[in-house]
């Protein structure tokens, strides 16, 4: 199964099943690309949903073993960090490396709010990540991280782990320049895609 095409619908389902019998770090070891197998296969809009879904679970199949690993008194933060390197990477690469459009949009709209469901923490360290990377491999920002940002911390608004608030608080000392910007904070405050649409075509200009 773990050969089979990721436009079969069959496929989905029956990891699934899998992963109610091993954890993710089982099947890891038999397919060491899995996770980035499973981003390329959101850059087919007909899938996103199935993806979406096997993502979540396998990432929280994942924080269960890591959870168990690292003991009862390991922190929310803690547990995240210990998973982090298990799936962000192959998210970094599916956004920034050349993504088509398809691929780029169908991670950022559908695979992030599952990583975020399952690492609650996973905010602050996502957009850092896509900073630094734009920083130390671009020498600044490009369109495509900014893009990635925006998305990011619209979705973390979706899914209530960002409130205008918070917000302030919660990147305080990181990306200032980005946060304050007026076109972020009207994606935060207004909660709506067509903002986060309007950003990026500035941004793109």
């Amino acid at each position: 199964m773990l050969d089979a095409e990721w436009h079969s619908r069959s496929k989905y389902a029956t990891l699934r099943v899998v992963l109610e019998q091993i954890p993710a770090q089982a099947l890891l070891k038999l397919r060491s690309s899995f996770v980035l197998e499973l981003f390329r296969a959101f850059g087919d809009f007909a899938m996103t949903n199935r993806a979406a879904l096997l993502l979540q679970q396998f990432l929280a199949s994942y924080q269960k073993q890591a959870t168990i690993d690292l003991g009862a008194g390991a922190s929310e933060q803690a547990i995240e960090e210990a998973c982090r390197g298990a799936w962000l990477p192959a998210f970094l690469s599916s956004v920034l490396d050349e993504p088509s459009e398809q691929l780029q949009r169908g991670v950022l709209i559908f695979a992030v709010p599952s990583i975020m469901r399952v690492f609650r923490t996973c905010t602050v360290p996502l957009v850092l990540a896509l900073y630094d990377d734009g920083v130390q491999s671009h020498s600044a920002l490009q369109p495509d991280h900014l893009t990635a940002m925006l998305y990011v911390i619209y979705n973390a608004r979706k899914v209530g782990l960002l409130t205008p608030a918070t917000l302030p608080t919660v990147f305080a000392g990181t990306f200032g320049f980005v946060v304050g910007n007026t076109l972020v904070t009207a994606v935060v405050w207004r909660g709506a895609l067509t903002y986060v649409r309007s950003a990026i075509q500035i941004v793109r200009q």
